[in-house]
């Protein structure tokens, strides 16, 4: 489909379903699936993509004059496919409000809560909707607050496996369809007289069945109890029969026929709150059960429950073992019951189990054969250092589940000579083609150039001013000596990446941005008197720090470097990056550490579930209570390739929302040998 017109030109043929309602509601009543149903497919597609759309309200779906939702248009307005202009975005947040992916994601559902309640109702405020009791709402409890009962709808059509019809979608179409017409009230004739029909010459009346008649009873016998059928005696007055019809004999007497038996009482279904599998559940079952005045003291199940969960008789617990929808009959016991009234009703609890997020997801092996395949997870370490470092990388859960490669990458170096450390990540654009080659030259050449420098044959013009600003930290000249070399030997090394990217694109044939990257550099050497000299240069999202510097100080080596929009990522490849010696500076942060427990660099597959939000990034506290995790890992290791696998391992931990790649570099000190 052709990019998308100006936001003004498309209008001219589509409008917003708020707008579209207000005149064409009867299309949308005579099809409501055309609307339900793609735009519900559509965001429960986005959703399992780990994202969030964030544009989900009345003002901003579009429809065709016919009555058709615009999915193309819903799904550009997150950059799917061709993406929209600075006019058609609107204004606001790409990827919806929140902190966290799972909040923008919440968002998504109650705004599409409120656009499903509008379609049925046509107002935006959202009274009790007695309209909808009997087919929706009573599916999800009869005293379910509303909006939240339609959220939790939302929530069960948006987890259906393969989106398809529901019982509750199928009631929902039903509730959207419009009501049956009214048969027409008879007209009224002129005369006062009614007409006497006249029956077709060879047909045969046959006279109404008597039990249609009810007799009533004479006011001296109302205390004698009423039949509840009965057959009463033709009506004399009535005309004659023609005379080939032979009317049946009506019996002279009324006849009584036994009462029926009555029906079995009927079995409500009463909604329970969602469960998840491996999820600790409870949940108050009295509470649903109860309606009006009526309340219950117990219920006792007429079947077995969910493997997993247990009763007490009030409530049901446990942890389920199994996803599906599970029917459970039981008799409830009524609080107070009356003696001449039951004292037990039947009611059907329903209670659906959704299956454990992580065993939805895929693990499908990359193809080798793909240009410029990487393996799904790498780790390594330096075995000859006097510090512990290691490293290690992980395809993160979004590309393992459609088989793409990892985009990730490293890089490790120590130079002996010099004493200086040199360690590096890159996070691929997931949605750069061969954004996995972007990284791993980046790593790659920032490696290469810092050898040059700081190696054995390097011309290493670090180190002298390094070490005498260390001797005189107070001397504002030393210290802009150091800057100054840092802009040198940082752009150097970021020129020299940014170049083998635009080669290697040349080479293929395709464009800079197929190679986008992020790229995290860190250097750091122990100073001849006493600490270390560590400092950072850094493009794009993820996070490097200093964890456990006395007093609490900024550890932070990093800064969050998004683009005009929220959620937007600057990468080396764009060409506004190095543009300038300012902007070059603005992203090198160097200092003198007397002591520290670790530094650690991270990619935001990472920093995003890690840190939820800018404050958190920059607070030492939460670095130290990452570093807190991670320590056992590394200082219970028995070797430093062992201590790069347990990286490796702990980096598979689930967080909803969050499924990017993860990559981790670590420097600290360490009681293992340089040697296995």
């Amino acid at each position: 489909m052709a990019a998308i017109n100006s936001l003004g030109t498309r209008n001219e043929q589509r409008q917003p379903l708020h707008k579209f309602l207000l005149g064409n509601r009867h299309l949308i009543q005579a099809d409501p699936a055309r609307i339900v149903l793609p735009l519900l497919q559509c965001l429960a597609e986005i959703h399992a993509e780990g994202k969030s759309h964030g544009a989900v309200c009345a003002q901003r779906l579009m429809c065709a004059p016919n009555g058709d939702f615009d999915v193309a248009f819903f799904r550009r307005r997150i950059g799917w496919d061709d993406g929209l202009t600075a006019a058609e975005t609107y204004y606001g947040y790409p990827s919806g409000q929140g902190e966290t992916m799972e909040e923008q994601q919440q968002r998504d559902k109650q705004a599409l809560a409120n656009v499903l309640h509008l379609l049925m109702l046509g107002h935006e405020a959202p009274p009790p909707p007695a309209r909808l009791t009997a087919s929706i709402v009573g599916r999800l409890g009869e005293h379910t607050p509303w909006p939240q009962g339609f959220v939790s709808l939302v929530e069960h059509l948006l987890t259906v496996e393969g989106h398809e019809p529901t019982p509750e979608l199928d009631a929902l179409i039903h509730a959207l369809a419009p009501p049956a017409p009214e048969p027409p009230p008879a007209a009224v004739e002129n005369s006062s007289l009614p007409e006497i029909p006249t029956p077709p010459a060879h047909e045969e009346l046959v006279p109404a069945p008597a039990e249609i008649m009810v007799l009533e009873v004479a006011a001296h016998e109302a205390e004698a109890p009423a039949p509840s059928l009965c057959i009463e005696k033709g009506d004399e007055s009535a005309p004659a029969d023609p005379p080939q019809a032979e009317p049946t004999p009506i019996p002279p007497d009324v006849n009584f026929r036994e009462p029926p038996s009555p029906p079995p009482l009927p079995s409500y279904p009463v909604r329970l709150p969602n469960a998840t599998v491996g999820r600790e559940y409870t949940a108050n079952v009295l509470t649903p059960l109860a309606t009006g005045a009526l309340t219950f003291a117990s219920f006792e199940p007429a079947a077995a429950l969910p493997d997993g969960l247990v009763t007490d008789g009030t409530t049901i617990t446990g942890s389920p073992l199994l996803a599906g929808e599970y029917e459970i009959p039981a008799a409830c016991l009524i609080q107070g019951a009356d003696p001449d009234r039951p004292d037990k009703l039947l009611r059907t609890l329903q209670i659906t189990i959704n299956a454990d997020p992580r065993s939805l997801w895929k693990n499908q092996d990359s193809d080798p054969t793909s240009l410029f395949w990487k393996a799904d997870a790498d780790s390594a370490a330096l075995r000859d250092t006097p510090q512990l470092v290691a490293a290690a990388s992980l395809r993160g859960r979004s590309h393992a589940h459609v088989g793409s490669c990892r985009d990730d990458d490293f890089s490790l170096a120590w130079f002996p000579t010099t004493g200086w450390y040199a360690l590096t990540v890159a996070d691929g654009a997931g949605s750069a083609k061969y954004s996995r080659q972007g990284s791993k030259i980046a790593c790659d050449k920032v490696k290469e150039h810092f050898a040059s420098l700081l190696g054995e044959n390097g011309q290493d013009t670090l180190t002298p001013v390094t070490e005498v600003w260390a001797a005189d930290g107070e001397s504002a000249d030393k210290r802009n000596a150091v800057r100054n070399e840092l802009y040198t030997q940082f752009g150097r090394a970021a020129y020299a990446a940014r170049k083998a990217i635009e080669d290697q694109a040349n080479e293929t044939q395709a464009t800079l941005r197929d190679f986008h990257t992020t790229l995290i550099i860190t250097l750091a050497r122990p100073m001849p008197t006493g600490g270390w000299f560590i400092a950072a240069f850094s493009v794009g999202d993820g996070g490097a720090a200093v964890v456990g510097v006395p007093d609490g100080a900024s550890c932070l080596l990093t800064q969050p470097d998004g683009g005009e929009f929220a959620g937007q990522t600057i990468f080396l490849t764009m060409k506004e990056v190095l543009a300038t010696g300012e902007g070059i500076m603005n992203r090198i942060k160097f200092a003198l550490v007397p002591q520290f427990d670790a530094l650690v660099l991270v990619t935001d597959g990472i920093s995003d579930p890690k840190f939820h939000s800018e404050v958190a990034l920059a607070d030492p506290a939460a670095w130290q209570e990452l570093w807190t995790e991670l320590h056992p890992l590394v200082a219970g290791a028995s070797s430093r390739d062992e201590a790069a696998v347990s990286l490796l391992q702990w980096m598979n931990f689930f967080s909803p929302g969050h499924h990017d790649d993860r990559t981790i570099a670590v420097l600290c000190e360490t009681h293992l040998p340089s040697q296995p």
